[in-house]
């Protein structure tokens, strides 16, 4: 892979400029798929779901920064500048949801990305895949975020709840608010994903929380 290239088979897929908001530029990215089989072990979930690439919500001590060089990025900083957002059609989403369906295999969303990130509130990809899941009973499912804004689908998450399996799981890395804004810049208040967290387990969803990393 050379540095500011693209790796072989991405290039031809990646969009032009859609958008500029919350200090990141979205670009387009046409998916060859949104649900990836995970062949690394061990791993608790055999499927992965990231419905953006990038994150705006910059935390520091991100893993995934890296996967932007495969995009043509070498600054880390890109992670969380230029977001790609995917684009993928409704009767493939379909058929690779009830592959992993029908596997038994638990579907983990937001392994390399927020789903809930700013962004969401305008491009909705992450309600588009909720749509179509609740479409398919007896998946497992579990999405990972930092986002308030997923109060927003507890309709679509309280109904995929009454006919799959179902967690959401809230990060918190720290409860010292200064901190957190140096280490999460972008993300919303401890005590907002609490609040969050609450409400969802009020209206019937099961929610975990997630305390990490682990800060030395």
């Amino acid at each position: 892979m050379k540095p500011g290239v693209p790796a072989p088979g991405i290039a031809a897929r990646l969009g032009g400029v859609i958008d500029e908001r919350h200090k990141a530029q979205y670009r387009e990215l046409r998916a060859a798929d949104l649900v990836n089989r995970c062949t690394a072990r061990p791993m608790p979930f055999g499927y992965t779901v990231n419905p953006y690439r990038g994150c705006s919500t910059g935390c520091v001590y991100c893993y995934a920064r890296y996967t932007h060089d495969f995009l043509g990025h070498n600054d880390p900083h890109e992670f969380e500048r230029t977001i790609y957002v995917k684009r993928i059609d409704g009767a493939t989403l379909r058929r690779s949801l009830e592959r992993a369906r029908r596997s038994g295999m638990l579907v983990a969303v937001g392994t390399a990305t927020d789903p809930y990130q700013a962004g969401e509130g305008g491009f909705e990809v992450t309600r588009s895949l909720l749509e179509a899941v609740r479409t398919l009973p007896g998946l497992r499912l579990s999405i990972t975020t930092k986002g308030t804004l997923v109060t927003r689908d507890l309709d679509l998450l309280r109904a995929i709840a009454e006919r799959s399996e179902l967690s959401v799981n809230f990060s918190v890395t720290t409860t010292d608010a200064e901190l957190a804004r140096l280490l999460e810049p972008r993300a919303p208040r401890q005590d907002l994903r609490l609040a969050a967290m609450q409400r969802l387990a009020e209206a019937g969803v099961a929610t975990r929380l997630f305390m990490m990393p682990v800060l030395p």
